[in-house]
């Protein structure tokens, strides 16, 4: 019952994620997507979504928490994958090549032992006062938790 609890969630959501950024994204918005759950569906959707208003043109930045914050090590996402068929790894090779901007919890990430060497190149430690301030310039806010 579960799963296909989740699996009509996650179509719906997937329907929503195309929709959106052709319908609703003005030329100046701006984005912040966080991203706390290390659920595979969640995980590859959310970052799929980043990409899609990178790739529109759009100002857009990622924040990790809880245990999400696990995918800040590139190889973390290497084997996630979602019940789409899609790779977590996919979108976040773009993110770094697109230098898109990535912070992390850092209680989040010291409780799961993860160091600034050990995450990919451009990813940031952020504080909760960190995200309180990028989160003020953006004209929309994004959560899969």
């Amino acid at each position: 019952m579960k799963s296909s609890i989740f699996s009509r969630i996650n179509r719906a959501l997937y329907a929503v994620l195309l929709i959106i950024p052709s319908v609703t994204m003005a030329h100046n918005d701006s984005y912040m997507v966080i991203l706390g759950s290390g659920e595979p569906d969640a995980a590859t959707r959310c970052t799929q979504m980043v990409k899609i208003f990178a790739s529109a043109g759009r100002k857009v930045e990622l924040f990790l928490m809880n245990e999400a914050v696990d995918f800040s090590v590139l190889e973390n996402t290497k084997n996630i994958k979602s019940s789409r068929g899609d790779f977590l790894h996919e979108y976040m090779n773009y993110v770094i090549e697109k230098k898109i901007p990535v912070c992390a919890c850092k209680p989040c990430l010291k409780a799961r032992g993860i160091d600034k060497a050990d995450m990919f190149p451009g990813a940031e430690i952020c504080t909760g006062k960190d995200l309180a301030e990028k989160t003020g310039t953006h004209t929309e806010i994004l959560t899969c938790l």
